[in-house]
């Protein structure tokens, strides 16, 4: 059994979340591709209104991971310096 050290919960929680940074991003891309077609079948403002829904969620998103990631690097950060001391404290 393998036992996750601190560094590496933390980096694996800022993987995640700029994986959902991506996912976001490629959600927006459908949306604003689909806002396109919307515009030739229904009509340019049910179009824009459906592209503009999908940024402000785009921008929503990227200000929360803006917000968020620093504080996980941080904590990455912190945890390879404790594990470090640590594994130094072992050895002598």
């Amino acid at each position: 059994m393998s036992v996750m050290t601190p560094e590496g919960a933390a980096l694996v929680a800022l993987d995640a979340l700029k994986a959902a940074q991506r996912d976001m991003q490629w959600l927006v891309d459908q949306v604003l591709t689909d806002a396109a077609a919307r515009a030739l079948t229904e009509g340019w403002d049910q179009a824009m209104a459906a592209a503009n829904r999908a940024i402000a969620v785009r921008d929503a998103m990227a200000e929360r991971i803006a917000l968020i990631a620093p504080e996980i690097e941080g904590a990455a950060g912190q945890a390879a310096i404790e594990t470090r001391q640590a594994i130094g404290a072992t050895i002598n």
